[in-house]
């Protein structure tokens, strides 16, 4: 969620997401979100990691605790930043209360994001 956020509000910057875990989709409820906001997932497939060459990046951003346990060390240069987010994909319960977790979330990155892009610029 935070990769296309990212890209559809700060589309001057270079936005890629990996994971520690990843399914190889987009979970239907973060689809959901981002279509509403109207965020591009054409093509989206989650990835791993270890598929991105991290010397191509000057920030490194890690979600979660499972990221900041799992996602190997960045290199050199490289400003790590973590984020303690809650994960919507753990709340059980109803559709209204999986979705509203899935909202928190977004409102929760989209400051997050905004405060990261603040200190690029």
């Amino acid at each position: 969620m935070a990769e296309r956020l990212g890209r559809q509000l700060y589309p001057q910057h270079h936005w890629e997401s990996a994971g520690v875990m990843p399914t190889g989709t987009m979970h239907p409820m973060t689809a959901r979100v981002l279509a509403e906001r109207g965020a591009d997932n054409t093509g989206f497939a989650s990835r791993h990691v270890d598929d991105l060459d991290l010397r191509e990046f000057d920030h490194f951003v890690l979600i979660g605790d499972t990221a900041q346990a799992l996602a190997p060390d960045p290199p050199p240069g490289v400003t790590v930043h973590h984020w303690h987010v809650d994960d919507p994909y753990e709340v059980i319960g109803s559709a209204e209360k999986i979705y509203a977790a899935y909202k928190t979330c977004e409102a929760d990155l989209l400051r997050r994001i905004a405060d990261l892009v603040a200190e690029f610029e």
